[in-house]
């Protein structure tokens, strides 16, 4: 990956985009797209996982949500997964589980 030279005293944005679907804001490391906290090809594969189990979450059932919600409080006390990222995906789940439960209201109001 090259990058284009920048003009003296500008500084450059990390390049990684967050679950949240915003742009990290803070500044890359010299010479290099990412900030130091996305620097790390670790970081980055655990950012793409979290990224794809939240572009899933529209079309998860109520018991896949439930399952979710498990592992990610499981993930979070083993402290595998970033406090963020778990922040993140239960926002998302819950989100999703209001929709559902709109969804499951319209039903139960055409069924009377």
């Amino acid at each position: 990956m090259t990058l284009e030279a920048q003009p003296y005293g500008i500084a450059r944005e990390c390049a990684h985009i967050l679950p949240s679907g915003n742009r990290c804001a803070q500044f890359a490391r010299k010479h290099q797209p990412f900030c130091r906290a996305h620097a790390g090809v670790h970081r980055r594969q655990q950012n793409e996982e979290v990224w794809n189990v939240i572009q899933s979450i529209p079309e998860m059932d109520l018991v896949t949500l439930t399952a979710l919600l498990q592992d990610t409080i499981v993930n979070l006390r083993a402290k595998t997964m970033p406090p963020l990222h778990a922040e993140t995906v239960t926002a998302h789940i819950l989100t999703r589980l209001e929709s559902i439960e709109g969804t499951l209201e319209e039903v139960l109001i055409a069924s009377e």
